[in-house]
């Protein structure tokens, strides 16, 4: 099993090959994304810096966890811990059940234990991977519990052991006091031991295996690597990344103190309440073994509601990132108007299994109940323009000035659905009109692949004109 490991999963993934870290993930310029998105989204006119980021969603299974699993994985297979028939239980918010996904194919069943918070986009690439999904009602996935459990869920018990049974494990087996113990306090990390012990089966233990954080020592050697060819040194930059399990903050902050004997990682969270895909709030990180503030060089706690907007913005530009990404860039940015000059960020994943697979489709009555305001109405039809007479109808259906409708060209209304255009910039909080409303939906569907988020008016400009009794012929002409 190992040779197949190392043949098909390990060799691509970064890994050291006399000195050298092979099959790297790549470390790209943002210095002038950064800046245009500071102007653009905060009114920020920054200074003299360099900024680089760290591509993961490069990685095979599309994010940083593949450089965990593959060397708690490894290491496991090479000290006869998980071999093939075996099953792998272990508690997720997504990245790191993907990974886990790769062994499938060597002939390992994987059951990740996940949270009913996450996206359904997650757990579709989850299901891709044909990775088994047992779905705990925890708040967050997965939070240790402290404390005696309570009164058990006799339904979540139930309902846990029949979907034990639909995965092919004897689900007599599973009526375990410690089993159920852990499902009563909903605590996803206990009972992915529990279930592990009781199949004997492997638990990778990401939260607390050494393994995890071992593999982000590489990523450092990685970025010095990297640096060094553009005769730059990873010393003199801040490392920027957000906080899961530890792993990567440990792992580098480590390499560079035994290196350079410097701290240079910045660990990024965010504002206390806020929920972000895979992220731990910095009190949620205390409860973690390898939250270790003693190793870096500043906690920042920085508002993602305000760091949203990078991840449409870097979409416009061509890189798709996710939540995590977006609230490290948002922190970098910060950092960098406070003085900071060199800064990498790493961009954990991308957007894509965070999104809707459907943009959002609103009618008028909704609009007006909800009391609804868009920044931006937009035009987006692959023929016809509004007319004078429409454009006036629009703005006054949408509480808007004439002069602020955009109104795009058929030509690149048409290549941006066929997905030959990039998107231009506008606001997330935005709404596509069209003459009946197709055309605009299939727009802002073609917008969402790219990571922006807006809405279509269902109906389009018909359901305009019904409700001020106006002919649409009088409303439309050809483009």
């Amino acid at each position: 099993m190992l040779d197949w490991f190392d043949k098909h999963i390990y060799s691509r993934v970064p890994h050291i090959e006399n000195g050298k870290v092979v099959s790297p993930t790549p470390l790209i310029q943002i210095t002038e994304l950064v800046r245009e998105a500071a102007k653009e989204l905060y009114g920020l006119n920054l200074g003299s810096f360099e900024a680089f980021a760290k591509l993961e969603s490069n990685m095979p299974s599309g994010s940083i966890k593949m450089r965990s699993a593959a060397n708690i994985l490894r290491n496991a297979i090479l000290h006869g811990k998980l071999r093939r028939g075996m099953t792998i239980f272990e508690a997720t918010s997504g990245n790191f059940g993907i990974a886990l996904g790769a062994l499938n194919e060597a002939g390992v069943r994987i059951v990740a234990i996940i949270s009913r918070k996450l996206e359904e986009g997650v757990k579709g690439a989850l299901a891709e991977k044909g990775v088994k999904i047992l779905d705990m009602n925890a708040d967050i996935c997965p939070v240790p519990i402290a404390g005696k459990a309570g009164m058990q869920d006799n339904a979540l018990i139930k309902d846990t052991i029949n979907k034990l049974s639909q995965f092919g494990l004897d689900p007599e087996k599973a009526k375990d006091k410690k089993v159920y113990e852990a499902i009563a306090k909903q605590d996803a990390i206990g009972l992915a031991h529990e279930l592990a012990r009781i199949y004997s089966g492997f638990c990778p233990s990401q939260y607390t295996n050494v393994n995890n954080w071992q593999a982000y020592k590489t990523m450092g050697l990685e970025i010095e690597q990297q640096l060094e060819a553009l005769g730059k040194r990873a010393s003199d930059f801040g490392i920027f990344c957000t906080f899961g399990t530890g792993g990567t903050s440990t792992g580098l902050s480590k390499y560079f103190i035994e290196k350079h004997r410097r701290k240079n990682v910045v660990v990024v969270f965010p504002m206390p309440s806020q929920d972000v895909a895979g992220i731990r709030t910095k009190e949620k990180a205390h409860k973690l073994r390898f939250y270790n503030p003693g190793l870096y060089a500043k906690e920042i706690e920085a508002n993602f509601e305000e760091a949203k907007g990078l991840m449409d913005y870097a979409a416009r530009k061509g890189i798709s990132i996710g939540e995590s990404s977006a609230l490290a860039l948002y922190a970098a940015i910060r950092a960098i108007e406070n003085g900071e000059q060199r800064v990498i960020v790493i961009f954990a994943d991308s957007a894509e299994k965070y999104a809707s697979k459907e943009a959002k489709v609103l009618s008028i009555d909704e609009i007006e109940k909800e009391r609804l305001r868009f920044e931006a109405v937009i035009w987006a039809h692959n023929k016809y323009k509004p007319s004078a007479a429409g454009i006036l109808l629009i703005a006054k259906a949408f509480g808007k000035n004439p002069n602020e409708i955009i109104v795009l060209e058929p030509e690149t209304v048409a290549k941006i659905i066929s997905g030959k255009d990039t998107p231009e910039a506008f606001p997330t909080n935005s709404i596509a009109i069209c003459i009946g409303g197709v055309i605009a939906k299939a727009f802002a569907d073609s917008v969402l692949k790219k990571g922006i988020q807006i809405a279509s008016l269902k109906g389009g400009l018909m359901e305009i004109a019904a409700k001020y009794e106006k002919q649409i012929e009088d409303l439309i002409e050809e483009g």
